[in-house]
């Protein structure tokens, strides 16, 4: 299709837009958005109308692209700060850019810019106080039991390093539209990544439903989808998973974690998962860290503790090349990093290359009826790890 074509489908979408038959517009705004991706305006317009039918990732994602085109930057601008006036999660961000379009120098036509980021400050800094509100308002114990600290400063801090660590480490996760955080907790890695990624969808996943009570508040501030059993996500409808604290407390039910990975990752996928190696194990030994009687050498693999699958109360230890002849099972590993994480636990960056089933995967349903009775039993004795 020629542009001036595209100039017309476009022009007619602003007038179904303005006539409010927003379904209609948003049809034609794709065609023509898609067909010039270079085209700032029409970018800018399909972002209205999707926000507008409530796809908010997929406005935000619109943004950004407009926002690098040529004259696209102002109104992309202006838009984003209209989406963050009423959704937290995109505040930084848009004050981000509203800070870098006036240091740009750009003409501020009536002082719009100037106007939405001082809106946007003190916009903030209300979110400010609602989220640590929100983590002084979690159960003391958990607080302590995820972050070894009841200090609401330090949890904070500690998301934000985190955060950090994946937004550098994991090479893909900024370009995922959907992104599986695996073992949510209290939240403490979600919350920050949600700003710093604002054109993805996350799912947040936890078999504990004290955290899952906990970090639902987080849907006051962000769409996210909160889940109890993995059995909710379709097959190779997740393009970036990210585990941190997970495997570092699990023993027998590994493999199977590990083929859920797998079942809810596209081709293509990407997971970043987080392992204790052996040269943590040693300085908790020297600690006096370990249960008496445990060896100061291992080989392979070695647990520790007596909890169940995932408490905090046991503990598993790899050799780095045990680690990575587990998950090579299951993925291809593109890296792995001892103590990459905060100088602490060790990770690999693992991708799905095929859609081979083994036999853990028959015995998926099974397992995951048994997960959710799991659920209800905790919820209803009010149990937690």
């Amino acid at each position: 299709m020629a542009a001036p074509d595209l100039e017309q489908v476009n022009d007619l979408g602003e007038r179904l837009m303005a006539a409010g038959r927003v379904e209609e517009a948003r049809a034609l705004l794709e065609l023509a958005a898609d067909r010039d991706k270079g085209n700032a305006l029409y970018a800018n317009n399909r972002a209205v109308a999707r926000y507008q039918l409530g796809d908010l990732t997929g406005a935000v994602r619109d943004l950004e692209r407009a926002l690098v085109l040529p004259d696209g930057r102002r109104l992309a601008t202006l838009n984003y700060a209209a989406i963050a006036e009423s959704h937290p999660r995109f505040v930084q961000r848009a004050l981000a850019h509203c800070r870098g379009y006036l240091a740009s120098g750009a003409a501020d036509e009536g002082g719009q810019i100037a106007r939405a980021l001082q809106d946007l400050t003190g916009q903030l800094a209300k979110i400010d106080a609602w989220v640590r509100a929100w983590v002084g308002g979690m159960p003391a114990h958990a607080l302590s039991k995820v972050t070894h600290t009841k200090d609401v400063t330090s949890y904070l801090e500690i998301g934000e390093k985190l955060a950090s660590a994946l937004l550098t480490q994991f090479d893909g996760l900024t370009a995922a539209e959907t992104i599986l955080d695996f073992g949510v907790g209290l939240g403490r890695v979600l919350w920050p990544l949600l700003q710093h990624i604002p054109t993805a969808d996350f799912i947040a996943y936890d078999v504990d439903p004290i955290m899952i009570k906990a970090v639902g508040k987080v849907r006051e501030m962000a769409d996210v989808r909160l889940l109890h059993s993995l059995g909710d996500i379709p097959d190779a409808s997740v393009d970036a998973v990210f585990v941190i604290s997970v495997f570092t407390h699990l023993d027998v039910t590994t493999d199977y974690w590990l083929c859920e990975l797998k079942r809810v990752l596209k081709r293509g996928g990407r997971a970043f998962v987080t392992f204790h190696d052996d040269s943590v194990y040693r300085e908790l030994y020297d600690a006096n860290g370990l249960a008496r009687g445990s060896p100061r050498e291992f080989r392979g693999r070695f647990t520790t503790g007596q909890g169940a699958q995932g408490s905090t109360f046991m503990a598993s230890f790899y050799e780095c090349a045990e680690w990575e002849r587990t998950v090579a099972r299951f993925f291809r590993v593109l890296k792995t990093v001892p103590r990459g994480v905060v100088g602490y636990q060790s990770f690999s960056l693992v991708e799905k290359v095929d859609d081979r089933n083994d036999v853990l995967a028959h015995q998926g349903t099974y397992a995951r009826d048994l997960e959710n009775e799991l659920y209800r039993l905790r919820e209803r004795a009010n149990l937690e790890f």
